[in-house]
């Protein structure tokens, strides 16, 4: 019997959520598998995330998707992987500079 939560099946994998790009649901996603220390998981659904931020240009929401992956590399002891995420989440923080500033 698989275990249930609030009478729930448990979620095991993005795919198996079945959220399609509801941003907000696949981000609550990858928050509740980091607090289960599921870090894999949740690198799974904030990719899925950054993914649709960065086809929408939401360059905000992908700069927190990534340092909330590099988190979870951090996490998992791949400090190489963290440093590459962050790196990605300060390229979006100078887009939005950009965007604000006008500059080119």
């Amino acid at each position: 019997m698989e275990k249930e939560i609030w009478g729930i099946p448990e979620i095991k994998n993005l795919e198996e959520a079945g959220l399609g790009e509801d941003k907000q649901a696949i981000y609550d996603l990858g928050i509740k598998f980091v607090e289960e220390g599921k870090f894999n998981e949740a690198i799974e659904c904030f990719e899925k995330l950054k993914e649709i931020c960065e086809e929408r240009r939401e360059y905000g929401l992908a700069a927190r998707t990534c340092e909330k992956i590099g988190d979870c590399y951090s996490r998992l002891g791949q400090e190489d992987k963290r440093i590459e995420y962050y790196k990605f989440a300060e390229e979006f923080y100078k887009e939005i500079k950009k965007i604000y500033t006008h500059e080119k």
